[in-house]
């Protein structure tokens, strides 16, 4: 789990931060479910659903609709949004009981023996499956289920706002999945209305407090702002709006459907020293683990650096007594250099091997950039 910010809001953009980051202010509050899930519509057009702690920002555009069938297709664009929206909530509410009942399992690392065919008899709920298989790939190193679970509760409501709520636990599986009155298809996303006609979802993510789930229709793109410290949050006087660092241009076809991002500085627990790391990643849970691990990674040796056994900041960690990092003093040049060399090295090695498309490592002001082989996703400050 990273939970760090990831992106900055402006338009369009997907937003990562968190909520009192984001700049939107709820303007209605339609729903509050019984076991105390809330879901609010903010001034930016987003949708801000909070229960205990899970805090998401929702956003679906719909208003892709075939040339000379706008004016007649608007309201059903409209009428699919609230469709999707509704899907995602219905699934959402539910999401954090499953959890908690699972929590003994999930905090418990992820066995090397794991085969990908007994990850059903090991985790009960769709969302818990989706760890498992997000870490299955490291589990031959120190990981939990819990380095997935932001990413993994980011694909689930996505997966709910596209296809529809899984009826069953096999809807887990991302690709493909169908269900009544839902058609997907493999160039288009579609989603029926009370109407009878189909209206296409362009594009849409799910922000989990910087992880975040996306969805891009063949020719559509993301553009993503990256925030690399939490603690330094910085707004444009003239709009208001979250300053990036830097930011990314995700175009469709591209296989990233999840960026996640993890230092030391998040609300989570490190074992290394990264600022940031930020990872694109077929899905949010893939993005969420190999952030985590490779944040890690970027690691050193120096007094400066001061750690704590996890257990005694928090009680029921998944770390144990391993020594995570609380404070991270001025480093020497070559001290980052050599700590973000570390770190870039397993990103590159993941990236070869498909687990990963790109990442961003910062430390105190260096950058090490490892980037898609595909074109289209740039950096910039």
């Amino acid at each position: 789990m990273t939970g760090q910010p990831a992106v900055a809001p402006g338009g369009a953009m997907p937003v990562a931060a968190p909520l009192q980051a984001t700049g939107g202010v709820p303007v209605a509050l339609p729903r509050r479910a019984a076991g105390g899930a809330q879901w609010a519509v903010l001034d930016t057009g987003t949708h801000h659903f909070q229960h205990g702690p899970i805090d998401l920002i929702v956003r679906v555009d719909g208003h892709g609709v075939p040339a000379g069938k706008a004016e007649a297709l608007s309201g059903v664009a409209s009428e699919s949004r609230a469709f999707a929206l509704e899907a995602a909530w219905q699934r959402f509410a539910v999401i954090l009981p499953e959890l908690v009942a699972e929590l003994p399992v999930l905090r418990q690392p992820v066995p090397s023996s794991l085969t990908t065919a007994s990850i059903d008899q090991r985790f009960a709920s769709p969302v818990a499956r989706r760890m498992g298989e997000a870490c299955w790939p490291f589990r031959h190193g120190f990981v939990t289920p819990m380095a997935a679970v932001a990413g993994a509760v980011a694909d689930e409501v996505l997966q709910a706002l596209l296809f529809g709520a899984p009826a069953d636990d096999t809807a887990h599986h991302f690709p493909q999945y169908q269900a009544p009155g839902v058609v997907v298809g493999m160039a288009d996303t579609v989603m029926a209305t009370g109407s009878g006609d189909r209206a296409v979802v362009r594009r849409a993510f799910v922000n989990n407090g910087g992880d975040i789930a996306l969805y891009l229709a063949p020719g559509e793109s993301w553009t993503v702002g990256l925030v690399t410290n939490p603690q330094a949050v910085r707004f444009h006087s003239s709009s208001g709006r979250l300053a990036a660092d830097g930011c990314f241009t995700i175009h469709a076809g591209q296989g990233i459907g999840g960026i996640a991002t993890s230092g030391w500085r998040g609300r989570s627990f490190s074992l290394g020293i990264a600022d940031s790391v930020t990872v694109l990643a077929a899905t949010a849970a893939l993005a969420d683990v190999a952030a985590t691990l490779i944040a890690n990674q970027v690691n050193a040796d120096h007094p400066a650096i001061h750690r704590a056994p996890a257990d005694t900041l928090k009680d029921d960690t998944d770390l144990g007594s391993r020594r995570v990092t609380v404070d991270v003093g001025p480093l020497p040049p070559e001290v980052v250099r050599e700590a973000l060399l570390q770190g870039e090295k397993l990103a590159r090695q993941w990236q070869r091997s498909g687990l990963i498309a790109g990442a961003v490592l910062v430390l105190q002001g260096q950058v090490q950039l490892v980037l898609p082989d595909q074109h289209g996703v740039f950096l910039s400050t």
